[in-house]
């Protein structure tokens, strides 16, 4: 049996980067949704006020130019039959049409402001609709209509298929644990099947391997609890077995320490397998070491101690 942790995909909206008023909560916590599912709607009554206002300010003034326009089109007609008898100049017929071009081009600039408005009011509209990116069950929310969104609101849902459980294994122990292999896990002693999704190198340390167990379950697990996985790992009836509460790590190395002759020693060690309360030395140690698994956190290399009596 080797130690994990529950970890699950989670999209986390962060809704105190929204701002503003609640108006409707489409979803409540434990509810199945889908990806696209509208969750929360927001209140944006005054950006589109002002959006309404601006495009019947742009409304009234085609309005105007439409009948400006004819009037001038009138004008022109009237012109330009003037000009083909004769009775006025090329300058004259020039101007009006002139004129009417100028209104046009008004009217081309008035109705491009009003698209561009336009598509701002439905861009507000659709941004007012918090929607989710996964299918999935929301497992918090801390909305409710009516109300202002706070610093600390936020609404989370887990991803469906995608609890996992991770655990770290050295490169010996990667022997017959392969992608895809089946692997049996304990939750809370539960039993549940699961598959290894992933193997790849820990970034922490060289000489470790992360290991991902797809679990298949509909059940939603608190995220970082502890799991035990039965892996098909190699035997090693003679392993140095250590309390884990013994061992200090710091960045890539992991030390303990030991009482010799009333000293403390500090030794480095490489470290196996984990399994419950108890980890694999593989070197550093000898089995007949006194290893220190209380107050080693206030003594140091060198310090003269007294050893209880057992």
């Amino acid at each position: 049996m080797v130690n994990g942790r529950v970890n699950e995909t989670l999209e986390v909206i962060d809704a105190s980067a929204i701002q503003g008023k609640v108006v409707q909560v489409y979803v409540k916590k434990g509810q199945t949704i889908t990806a696209g599912s509208p969750l929360i709607q927001l209140d944006t009554t005054g950006e589109l006020d002002q959006i309404d206002f601006q495009m019947k300010q742009i409304s009234a003034s085609l309005g105007e130019l439409d009948l400006n326009k004819k009037h001038i089109g009138q004008q022109q007609e009237k012109t330009q039959s003037l000009f083909n008898a004769g009775a006025v100049s090329q300058e004259d017929l020039n101007n009006i049409n002139n004129e009417l071009d100028q209104y046009s081009l008004q009217v081309e600039k008035l109705k491009e402001q009003q698209a561009l408005l336009q598509r701002s009011r439905d861009n507000i509209k659709a941004r007012s609709i918090i929607k989710s990116s996964y299918e999935g069950v929301v497992t918090e929310i801390s909305l409710e209509a009516g109300g202002y969104i706070g610093q600390s609101d936020k609404i989370v849902i887990k991803k469906n298929g995608t609890q996992s459980v991770e655990l770290y294994l050295t490169e010996k122990h990667l022997k017959d644990v392969d992608k895809g292999k089946e692997v049996d896990v304990y939750i809370k002693d539960e039993h549940i099947q699961g598959h290894v999704t992933e193997v790849y190198g820990s970034e922490d340390n060289d000489y470790m391997f992360r290991v991902k167990i797809s679990l298949k379950t509909d059940k939603v697990y608190k995220n970082g609890l502890m799991a035990s996985v039965l892996v098909p790992t190699y035997e090693n009836e003679s392993a140095l077995l250590i309390d884990t509460r013994a061992i200090i790590n710091y960045g890539n190395d992991a030390y303990v320490y030991t009482v010799e002759n009333e000293k403390v020693i500090k030794k480095s060690i490489e470290t196996g397998m984990t399994v419950k309360d108890k980890t694999e030395v593989l070197s550093g140690l000898k089995p007949d070491d006194e290893v220190l698994v209380k107050g080693q956190y206030s003594v140091y290399d060198g310090q003269s101690v007294l050893v209880a009596k057992k």
